[in-house]
């Protein structure tokens, strides 16, 4: 069940559906989850300042159950900073990560919960 946010300060572009879906296999793959159960979010036009400039930046939020440690994160980290700069030049060293592992019984979906 891995969650992908995405809160960017650049403009959507016009094949955001594509883009979510890249996002989306490309995070199954690096986690080893079903891309069935990934779920993505991006929020474009943020406003966003980072070191005391509002040039392009990102904070990104991923969750999942399990899968999380630190040589896993490190992993991710460079899969979405790469994909973050490829796609809509937002330059790695303006791009915050937020990992969280979650607990399965915290976690709910079609009408229970994981655990």
């Amino acid at each position: 069940m891995p969650l992908i946010e995405l809160f960017v300060s650049v403009s959507a572009p016009e094949n955001v559906e594509t883009v979510q879906k890249e996002i989306a296999d490309m995070m199954a793959k690096a986690i080893g989850k079903p891309v069935d159960f990934v779920m993505v979010r991006i929020a474009f036009d943020e406003s966003i300042s980072f070191g005391g400039t509002m040039a392009p930046a990102a904070l990104v939020k991923l969750g999942s159950i399990g899968k999380i440690s630190a040589d896993e994160n490190k992993k991710y980290s460079e899969v979405l900073c790469n994909f973050l700069e490829s796609s809509f030049q937002i330059s790695p060293e303006r791009t915050y990560i937020q990992i969280t592992d979650y607990e399965r019984q915290n976690w709910g979906w079609n009408g229970s919960t994981f655990g």
